[in-house]
Protein backbone atom coordinates (compact mmCIF):
# COMPACT_ATOMS: atom_id res chain seq x y z
CA UNK A 1 0.00 0.00 0.00
CA UNK A 2 1.19 3.56 -1.01
CA UNK A 3 -0.17 6.13 2.10
CA UNK A 4 0.44 10.25 1.79
CA UNK A 5 1.19 11.06 5.60
CA UNK A 6 -1.32 13.46 7.17
CA UNK A 7 -3.98 12.46 4.57
CA UNK A 8 -6.64 10.49 5.65
CA UNK A 9 -7.53 9.01 2.17
CA UNK A 10 -6.22 6.38 -0.47
CA UNK A 11 -4.29 7.41 -3.07
CA UNK A 12 -4.00 5.87 -6.54
CA UNK A 13 -1.02 4.45 -7.58
CA UNK A 14 0.84 1.67 -9.53
CA UNK A 15 4.17 0.40 -9.91
CA UNK A 16 5.37 0.96 -13.98
CA UNK A 17 8.26 0.48 -15.90
CA UNK A 18 9.14 3.91 -15.39
CA UNK A 19 8.86 3.41 -11.09
CA UNK A 20 6.39 3.52 -8.68
CA UNK A 21 3.63 6.17 -10.48
CA UNK A 22 1.25 7.78 -7.69
CA UNK A 23 -1.64 10.09 -7.65
CA UNK A 24 -1.52 12.50 -5.26
CA UNK A 25 -4.48 14.38 -3.82
CA UNK A 26 -5.75 17.72 -4.56
CA UNK A 27 -5.70 19.27 -0.98
CA UNK A 28 -1.76 19.56 0.20
CA UNK A 29 -1.35 18.00 3.40
CA UNK A 30 1.03 20.81 4.76
CA UNK A 31 2.87 23.58 3.34
CA UNK A 32 6.54 22.13 3.57
CA UNK A 33 7.03 18.32 2.83
CA UNK A 34 5.42 15.47 1.66
CA UNK A 35 6.19 11.82 2.50
CA UNK A 36 5.25 8.52 1.29
CA UNK A 37 5.17 5.36 3.31
CA UNK A 38 5.03 2.44 0.97
CA UNK A 39 4.66 -0.76 2.46
CA UNK A 40 4.24 -3.98 1.30
CA UNK A 41 6.41 -6.84 -0.46
CA UNK A 42 7.26 -7.50 -4.08
CA UNK A 43 7.82 -4.42 -5.24
CA UNK A 44 10.61 -4.39 -8.32
CA UNK A 45 13.75 -2.26 -8.39
CA UNK A 46 13.82 0.14 -11.51
CA UNK A 47 16.63 1.41 -12.99
CA UNK A 48 17.34 5.01 -12.48
CA UNK A 49 16.44 7.38 -15.30
CA UNK A 50 17.87 10.80 -14.72
CA UNK A 51 14.83 13.22 -15.68
CA UNK A 52 15.30 16.08 -17.76
CA UNK A 53 14.66 19.90 -16.57
CA UNK A 54 11.78 21.20 -18.23
CA UNK A 55 13.26 25.16 -18.48
CA UNK A 56 10.65 27.49 -19.52
CA UNK A 57 11.86 30.31 -21.87
CA UNK A 58 12.38 33.98 -20.75
CA UNK A 59 9.40 35.70 -22.54
CA UNK A 60 8.84 39.28 -24.09
CA UNK A 61 7.50 41.50 -21.75
CA UNK A 62 4.69 43.65 -23.28
CA UNK A 63 7.01 46.16 -25.21
CA UNK A 64 8.89 43.24 -26.88
CA UNK A 65 11.92 43.28 -24.50
CA UNK A 66 13.52 40.15 -22.75
CA UNK A 67 15.33 40.55 -19.65
CA UNK A 68 17.55 37.69 -18.51
CA UNK A 69 18.30 37.82 -15.15
CA UNK A 70 21.21 36.01 -13.51
CA UNK A 71 19.25 33.98 -11.59
CA UNK A 72 18.27 32.14 -14.47
CA UNK A 73 20.80 31.54 -16.09
CA UNK A 74 22.15 27.98 -16.90
CA UNK A 75 25.91 28.04 -15.99
CA UNK A 76 28.58 25.66 -16.80
CA UNK A 77 31.79 25.79 -14.75
CA UNK A 78 32.78 28.22 -11.64
CA UNK A 79 30.25 30.81 -12.55
CA UNK A 80 27.57 31.67 -9.47
CA UNK A 81 24.64 33.95 -9.67
CA UNK A 82 25.34 36.23 -7.04
CA UNK A 83 23.22 38.56 -5.18
CA UNK A 84 23.39 42.46 -4.21
CA UNK A 85 23.10 45.81 -5.33
CA UNK A 86 23.74 44.25 -8.67
CA UNK A 87 22.80 40.82 -9.26
CA UNK A 88 25.48 39.46 -11.62
CA UNK A 89 26.80 36.49 -12.44
CA UNK A 90 30.30 36.72 -11.02
CA UNK A 91 33.28 34.17 -10.12
CA UNK A 92 34.20 34.00 -13.93
CA UNK A 93 37.58 33.40 -13.94
CA UNK A 94 37.77 30.67 -17.05
CA UNK A 95 38.05 31.06 -20.82
CA UNK A 96 35.99 27.86 -21.24
CA UNK A 97 33.17 28.51 -18.96
CA UNK A 98 29.86 30.27 -20.16
CA UNK A 99 25.78 31.00 -19.43
CA UNK A 100 22.53 30.79 -21.19
CA UNK A 101 19.23 31.32 -20.98
CA UNK A 102 16.35 29.46 -23.11
CA UNK A 103 14.24 32.56 -24.62
CA UNK A 104 10.86 33.15 -26.81
CA UNK A 105 11.04 35.94 -29.75
CA UNK A 106 7.55 36.60 -30.43
CA UNK A 107 8.34 38.16 -34.06
CA UNK A 108 11.99 38.33 -36.61
CA UNK A 109 13.93 41.60 -35.87
CA UNK A 110 17.33 42.95 -34.62
CA UNK A 111 17.82 43.83 -31.31
CA UNK A 112 20.07 46.11 -28.77
CA UNK A 113 21.47 44.21 -26.20
CA UNK A 114 22.31 46.20 -23.03
CA UNK A 115 23.78 45.03 -19.65
CA UNK A 116 26.47 46.41 -16.64
CA UNK A 117 29.93 44.91 -16.65
CA UNK A 118 32.57 45.12 -13.86
CA UNK A 119 35.96 43.78 -14.44
CA UNK A 120 39.73 44.82 -12.99
CA UNK A 121 41.24 44.38 -16.36
CA UNK A 122 38.34 43.81 -18.87
CA UNK A 123 37.39 41.64 -21.04
CA UNK A 124 35.06 40.83 -24.61
CA UNK A 125 31.81 38.30 -24.65
CA UNK A 126 30.32 36.70 -27.21
CA UNK A 127 26.27 36.84 -27.42
CA UNK A 128 25.23 33.44 -29.88
CA UNK A 129 22.69 31.48 -30.60
CA UNK A 130 20.08 33.59 -31.95
CA UNK A 131 21.19 33.91 -35.60
CA UNK A 132 23.96 36.21 -35.26
CA UNK A 133 26.51 36.89 -33.22
CA UNK A 134 27.10 40.24 -31.09
CA UNK A 135 30.71 40.94 -29.59
CA UNK A 136 30.21 43.21 -26.10
CA UNK A 137 33.65 44.99 -25.18
CA UNK A 138 33.47 44.97 -20.87
CA UNK A 139 35.76 47.63 -19.98
CA UNK A 140 38.39 48.11 -17.18
CA UNK A 141 36.82 49.29 -14.46
CA UNK A 142 38.84 49.10 -11.68
CA UNK A 143 37.15 46.72 -9.31
CA UNK A 144 34.76 44.08 -9.01
CA UNK A 145 31.95 46.34 -7.58
CA UNK A 146 32.13 48.83 -10.26
CA UNK A 147 29.89 48.49 -13.04
CA UNK A 148 29.89 50.14 -16.26
CA UNK A 149 26.84 50.26 -18.95
CA UNK A 150 27.84 48.00 -21.87
CA UNK A 151 25.47 47.91 -25.14
CA UNK A 152 25.98 46.27 -28.32
CA UNK A 153 24.02 45.22 -31.46
CA UNK A 154 22.01 44.69 -33.58
CA UNK A 155 21.53 40.56 -32.20
CA UNK A 156 19.20 39.61 -35.47
CA UNK A 157 16.79 37.28 -35.08
CA UNK A 158 15.75 35.29 -38.06
CA UNK A 159 12.43 33.42 -36.99
CA UNK A 160 9.78 33.78 -34.21
CA UNK A 161 10.23 31.11 -31.97
CA UNK A 162 12.68 29.31 -29.10
CA UNK A 163 16.44 30.23 -28.67
CA UNK A 164 19.09 29.12 -26.15
CA UNK A 165 21.21 32.38 -25.87
CA UNK A 166 25.05 31.73 -25.20
CA UNK A 167 26.84 33.91 -23.51
CA UNK A 168 30.93 33.06 -23.53
CA UNK A 169 34.37 34.66 -23.74
CA UNK A 170 34.96 36.30 -27.29
CA UNK A 171 38.80 34.96 -26.85
CA UNK A 172 40.18 32.35 -24.77
CA UNK A 173 43.66 33.32 -24.71
CA UNK A 174 42.62 37.14 -23.96
CA UNK A 175 40.25 36.14 -21.65
CA UNK A 176 40.50 38.22 -18.50
CA UNK A 177 37.53 37.73 -15.31
CA UNK A 178 34.16 39.56 -15.24
CA UNK A 179 31.24 40.21 -13.49
CA UNK A 180 28.33 40.18 -15.73
CA UNK A 181 24.76 41.73 -14.86
CA UNK A 182 21.15 41.28 -16.43
CA UNK A 183 20.92 41.29 -20.07
CA UNK A 184 18.17 43.76 -21.37
CA UNK A 185 17.74 42.91 -25.24
CA UNK A 186 15.54 45.75 -27.07
CA UNK A 187 13.45 45.38 -30.29
CA UNK A 188 14.88 48.17 -32.54
CA UNK A 189 12.40 50.24 -34.07
CA UNK A 190 12.15 51.53 -38.07
CA UNK A 191 13.51 54.85 -38.06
Amino acid sequence: GVSLLGHSGKLSWSQTDLGLVVTLPDQKPCDYVYTLQIRGGGLKPVPFTEVAEVVEPVRPAADGSLTLIPDAAAVTGGIVAQGGSTPNLGYWSSATDSVSWKVHFDAPGAYDIKTKTASPAGSRVLVTGVGSDVSLTAPATGGWDQYVDVSGGPLNVPAAGDYTLTIRPADAATWKPINLAALVLTPRTAS
